[in-house]
């Protein structure tokens, strides 16, 4: 299973060429793919009624996994790992890892500068 980060759903929402996308990419190769309830958090918030449908539509196309306790024991180590480091990403980036490292999955993102932080977390690649 491939988990994919917000940056992925918004590339693909708005760019024009869809097949240039990262999303296209790993779609046609097969790969399962899925989003944490985290990434349908941050990817709700940008929802405008111009975009309503299609975010709708491209939520329900894939699988939900859930942040549960064995995410947020992760996060939590990764937490303090990057602050004792000084080396803190974004709360919602620690949350998508853990959520993608507690399900075996690995994580498709655009974002890699701050997700190759993350010891033990297997970004996907194309």
């Amino acid at each position: 299973m491939i988990l994919l980060d917000t940056s992925v759903l918004i590339e693909a929402l708005r760019t024009k060429n869809k097949q240039a996308t990262m999303l296209y990419a790993l779609a046609s190769r097969g790969d399962g793919l899925a989003v944490s309830s985290i990434t349908v958090y941050e990817f709700r918030n940008g929802i405008t009624p111009v975009n309503q449908a299609l975010c709708e539509q491209v939520l329900k196309s894939m699988e939900t996994v859930s942040f549960d306790d064995n995410a947020a024991q992760i996060a939590s180590t990764i937490y303090r790992a990057l602050k004792s480091q000084h080396n803190l990403i974004d709360i919602a980036d620690i949350l998508i890892a853990a959520t993608a490292m507690a399900h075996d999955a690995s994580l498709a993102t655009l974002n890699t500068r701050h997700f190759q932080r993350i010891v033990g977390l297997t970004l996907a690649t194309l």
